[in-house]
């Protein structure tokens, strides 16, 4: 696939020769973002891509409550779980 990019003013034109994977994966995000292929490749020459921003921070937040209620849970309930491993009959075995 041949690749002709113009400037919005002036003569100049670059050319470009794209192999037939690099053009079937940009058709690919083409099709599933809806966005015309000439843009996903001016995006990906100007970085012109959008990082979600506060997401990642936010979901690390979470991930840190949920580690908090974890430990909490399991200072709460580990002292069974050893009363558990440990009944009348496997202590009468025992000795």
């Amino acid at each position: 696939m041949k690749l002709v990019i113009r400037p919005d003013k002036g003569f100049g034109k670059i050319e470009i020769e794209l192999s037939e994977a690099l053009w079937s994966r940009i058709r690919e995000l083409s099709e599933r973002y809806g966005v015309p292929p000439d843009r996903i490749v001016e995006m990906a020459l100007l970085g012109d891509f959008k990082e979600p921003e506060g997401i990642r921070e936010e979901l690390e937040e979470e991930v840190r409550e949920l580690e908090k209620k974890v430990w909490q849970l399991e200072k709460e309930y580990a002292p069974l779980s050893s009363r558990l491993m440990v009944s009348p009959r496997t202590t009468s075995s025992l000795q």
